[in-house]
């Protein structure tokens, strides 16, 4: 699952399906959907079908080339089994997503909210999991000033990232029995949350650690 083929075939695979499916699709087709699960903006189908792969493409190829700019590229070598992991996990879910997109342009009707939500806690989880991994860098992790300036700080930060993030995914995953009318304030709170905390600590750490 680590390896480059197997994400490049995944994609290679959307991509001949959005092929295949083009001529038997309508030519409106939903591409997002509102808080309450139901979609309220549709798009032409080639839109729909290759939009999604498309953007992997480019996701993949930066995650793959963007590195090797870095300044502190060397340290990748010491955690790049954690960014592939992450990688695959959101292009996957990402291509999963997409297909229920294709799904419910065949008529499958069905709330995406238990769809999407539980993508973003899972995602959440092993970000959680694999941020502590990370080493210094200019392109991967919470990137301040001052976890920039310190590896103590750094590591430190991205311990506390870590539980924030997992702790935020799990309440993503049992935000899915929340009433629709809350649900994407509560997601909305969330990431405020997940990006603030990590922010602030890593200032609370820098300043420790000069005394």
């Amino acid at each position: 699952m680590n390896k480059p083929w197997f994400i490049w075939l995944l994609l290679a695979a959307s991509i001949v399906a959005g092929i295949v499916l083009y001529p038997s699709r309508p030519d409106l087709m939903p591409i997002h959907w509102g808080v309450d699960g139901q979609p309220d903006n549709y798009a032409h189908k080639a839109v729909a079908l290759f939009l999604v792969p498309g953007i992997l493409i480019v996701v993949h190829s930066l995650l793959t080339y963007l590195p090797k700019l870095d300044p502190k590229k060397e340290n990748y070598g010491k955690f790049q089994s954690s960014v592939n992991v992450i990688r695959n996990v959101i292009m996957i879910g990402l291509l999963v997503l997409h297909a229920f997109t294709i799904a419910y342009g065949y008529g499958f009707t069905f709330n995406m909210n238990y769809v999407a939500l539980p993508f973003a806690g899972i995602v959440f989880i092993v970000l959680g999991n694999y941020m502590p991994r990370f080493k210094t860098n200019y392109f991967m992790g919470v990137r301040t000033p001052w976890t920039l300036a310190s590896e103590e700080v750094w590591r430190k930060t991205h311990y506390l990232s870590g539980r924030v993030f997992v702790a935020g995914g799990v309440l993503l995953l049992l935000s899915v029995f929340l009433p629709d009318a809350v649900k994407f304030g509560f997601f909305i709170g969330l990431i405020a949350l997940t990006t603030i905390v990590p922010y602030l600590g890593s200032y609370m750490y820098y300043r420790k650690s000069r005394g």
